[in-house]
């Protein structure tokens, strides 16, 4: 959804359940994104559960979706229930293997308490090497969010506490994509030639934000484009890449040099080189191959291999002395 004029084929379906089986909802455009979101942060549900009756249906759905679309492979059931429901384990698998002409996954989230057979499911998958996960929030946790108290999220393997603040900054962040996502997909609505024209909406959005001043706006969009290391970062070394991974590098690599030297020579207030900055990462992408989100990806998972990059972008972008300091720096470290 993150590119408009793309052709896929991915659709994802919710339904929510509790004795019986709610409305089965699909989601296809970034229109049907925008209405999904609403109807689930809109919507308060509740009622018993029935996770046996959910999870057949869902065979019997992409069962008859198999025989709309013969060219359907895989398929993949999220369940999210609190576990309060009695299993058949046995009638779970058989029901499974029924559609075995489609390989399907099927993953747990757990709320307060744990269902065995829903563990077990998991389990099985896991050691036959398929793609499926188990994730459990216990009462405590659960608790902490119903309170709008401090939370815990998994940072780099470990539990970490987070205030109210930081997950209303993260919720901001989110409203500002889904804002640039919609503004890109109306500009591509307009003409096919819009991506020619300039790479999205992002580098767009940073020239009108540098032109308002809008401080905050901007160097939020700016961290996601060229995030910060810290000490947390796995280092390069414990990181092997595949050969794909390593030309993923090797063009990042390059964008982010031309960055840097492009925006050191510009003129200019930090704010505005901030916005040059990702306008211009666009644009190379484009050139590149890669998609903004692919390269995000590749940052959030391999960033230390860039480390020395993106402190350049930094520098460059902080003004001339620290663009020279930092060449000079970098060039002390090569001799």
């Amino acid at each position: 959804l993150e590119e408009p004029g793309r052709s896929v084929r991915l659709s994802l379906c919710y339904r929510y359940f509790t004795l019986k089986l709610g409305e089965l909802r699909c989601v296809r455009t970034p229109g049907e994104v925008v209405a999904a979101l609403a109807d689930v942060v809109g919507t308060p549900r509740k009622g018993g559960t029935d996770i046996q009756a959910a999870l057949l249906s869902s065979f019997a759905l992409i069962r008859d979706a198999k025989r709309e679309d013969p060219d359907l492979a895989r398929a993949s059931i999220v369940l999210i229930t609190d576990g309060e429901a009695p299993v058949d384990g046995e009638l779970v698998r058989r029901a499974r293997e029924e559609a075995s002409d489609v390989a399907i996954s099927v993953s747990v989230i757990a709320l307060g308490e744990e269902n065995p057979v829903l563990r077990q499911l998991v389990a099985r998958q896991r050691a036959r090497g398929e793609r499926a996960f188990y994730h459990h929030m216990d009462d405590r946790r659960l608790a902490d969010l119903c309170r709008g108290e401090a939370t815990r999220f998994t940072v780099h393997g470990r539990f970490e506490e987070v205030g109210t603040d930081a997950w209303k900054h993260a919720i901001d962040d989110v409203l500002v994509e889904l804002d640039d996502l919609e503004a890109s997909r109306r500009n591509r609505l307009r003409g096919n030639e819009y991506a020619e024209a300039t790479a999205s909406a992002d580098g767009a959005r940073a020239l009108e934000e540098a032109a308002a001043r809008d401080h905050h706006a901007l160097e939020r969009r700016y961290a996601r484009w060229f995030p910060r290391l810290d000490a947390r970062t796995v280092p390069v070394a414990a990181m092997e890449l595949t050969t794909e991974e390593a030309g993923d590098r090797d063009a990042v690599r390059i964008v982010l040099s031309t960055v840097a030297e492009v925006v050191g020579e510009l003129g200019g207030d930090a704010l505005h080189r901030r916005s040059d900055a990702i306008e211009l990462a666009e644009r190379l992408l484009l050139d590149s191959r890669l998609s903004p989100a692919r390269y995000r990806g590749f940052l959030e998972s391999f960033g230390n291999h860039l480390a020395d990059e993106l402190e350049a972008v930094h520098a460059a972008v902080a003004g001339p002395d620290a663009s020279f300091a930092h060449r000079l720096e970098s060039a002390a470290k090569t001799t």
